[in-house]
């Protein structure tokens, strides 16, 4: 097929993608497509970035092959590759429409929250204090183990390659185990060449309410779909707030459609967010879901020694004398006895080094022991299931089994809905795994149950808070 063939062919192919799947859909997905090449019956069709390569591939490029091939009068082999020229274009009409100023440079407003743009970048956290920017959190500092190597591995390739292979990104875990970390150093990795921001939800949700406020969301939207890469912490926090989901599930949409990368944490999984939207919830399930599990004995060891040996490369936090190595028993000790996350680990080490500065020379295993006294033992896991049930029947004088069964009077149905509150305080459970543990009961009875305790209590209604604040203090104590 020579070129002018092929560009005759393409001209007719167009009319007949508009017909084969509907004018919105050839605007929406294949109106910008080009020919790049035609030879010996290969053509290669360009289209502007990866994400429309990988969307046409999987879903039209069967039926583009057919119209062709029937323009052609012969079969072809079609693929899809991005266009420089179309992708530069492409570029070029992004930047200047969410380019605050028609691309002029914006200076601080001088609000809390407000961003400032220097060069085309957004800084959105210049001026904070130093935990707040990040500093610290650089991914080679970061620690790998069998609980975060898929994670860990996931950020590396989207930094490298942001927006190319895995978008949106969706990195979850407990407290504790370095969720946050790999988003900040993944924003100081890439944040000198591209336009970034790290936010968490509560401050994505506060920045979108005022906007709206002060009449400002068409500036919220240029910036926020203005990025490069946005960074999304804490994701579950939104689970009240139906708007602010509404405007993110867009947000997301504009920038992976466009190529732009998106990463986001959460303390579940995306299956495990009920209060988010079942759109929401796609879009996240959508990506690669990555977890980060708690940090095991092994791993602790590990971020112990390389904290320790950061600690004596800088000199210590407040200076002073070079403390030596970490005795062995020491830390064992560390890896066994602080099972809080990897904020409690770092803080014993932290204060250990204090010490050892002070006096000299390392401490020995008895020394460590009282120095962390009040921290030993720290984070200790919260009640299971299991034991949540039993006090709660205890207190009640029921058998447990009865959580699970389909009696309603009312002494049994009021100890359940105590057990399924409880559940949901001390666990991590969502409310459809809540749901099957107490017989099977969907998400709604188990959100209803947990929504009329809070609000007894809230009340101060002395039925609800006698037993329930008594239950607690037997699960804590």
């Amino acid at each position: 097929m020579g070129s002018e063939l092929l560009e005759h062919s393409w001209t007719d192919a167009r009319e007949g993608l508009q017909v084969r799947f509907g004018q919105e859909c050839f605007q929406r997905w294949l109106a910008d497509i080009t020919v790049i090449s035609s030879d010996a019956g290969h053509v290669r069709l360009g289209v502007a970035n990866r994400f429309l390569q990988e969307w046409i591939e999987t879903r039209y490029l069967d039926g583009i092959r057919e119209v062709l091939e029937g323009q052609a009068g012969r079969e072809l082999n079609l693929d899809i590759a991005i266009d420089p020229v179309l992708f530069r274009k492409h570029r070029k009409e992004q930047e200047k429409v969410f380019a605050p100023n028609g691309g002029a440079a914006v200076q601080p407003a001088g609000k809390e929250g407000a961003p400032a743009w220097r060069g085309g970048r957004v800084r959105g956290n210049a001026g904070a204090p130093r935990s707040e920017r990040g500093e610290g959190c650089e991914l080679a500092n970061f620690v790998q183990g069998e609980s975060n190597r898929l994670a860990y591995r996931a950020v590396i390739e989207a930094a490298r390659s942001p927006g190319a292979f895995y978008n949106p990104l969706f990195i979850w875990g407990g407290s504790g185990v370095g969720k946050t970390h790999l988003l900040r150093g993944m924003e100081r990795e890439v944040g000198a060449n591209l336009k970034t921001r790290y936010v968490n939800s509560e401050r994505f949700f506060n920045h979108f309410a005022a906007s709206i406020q002060d009449g400002s969301i068409d500036r919220f939207r240029r910036l926020y779909r203005g990025l490069d890469l946005l960074l999304i912490d804490d994701v579950q926090d939104l689970s009240s707030k139906k708007k602010t989901q509404v405007e993110l599930l867009h947000t997301i949409d504009y920038l992976v459609s466009s190529g732009r990368q998106v990463v986001i944490t959460s303390s579940r999984g995306p299956r495990e967010l009920d209060e988010l939207s079942p759109a929401l919830r796609g879009r996240f399930l959508g990506g690669l879901v990555a977890r980060v599990r708690p940090v095991d004995y092994q791993m602790k060891r590990k971020i112990i020694r390389h904290h320790w040996a950061r600690l004596e490369l800088r000199g210590g936090q407040g200076g002073g004398n070079s403390r030596g190595e970490l005795d062995s028993q020491v830390l064992d000790m560390l890896a066994h006895g602080i099972r809080g996350g990897i904020h409690e680990l770092l803080g014993a080490v932290l204060q250990l080094d204090v010490h050892a500065r002070v006096l000299g020379r390392p401490l020995d295993s008895a020394e460590a022991r009282r120095v962390l006294a009040d921290r030993m033992g720290a984070g200790a896991p919260g009640p299971t299931l299991d034991r949540i049930k039993q006090e709660v029947a205890d207190y009640f004088n029921l058998p447990p089994a009865e959580f699970s069964s389909s009696n309603r009077l009312r002494p049994v149905a009021f100890a359940r809905q105590v057990a399924i509150y409880l559940a949901r305080k001390f666990t991590r459970m969502s409310f459809s795994e809540i749901g099957r543990n107490f017989g099977n009961r969907n998400h709604t009875t188990v959100r209803c149950a947990v929504g009329k305790i809070a609000g007894l209590l809230e009340d101060g209604d002395p039925m609800a808070c006698t037993p329930v604040y008594a239950i607690i203090d037997r699960l804590e104590g």
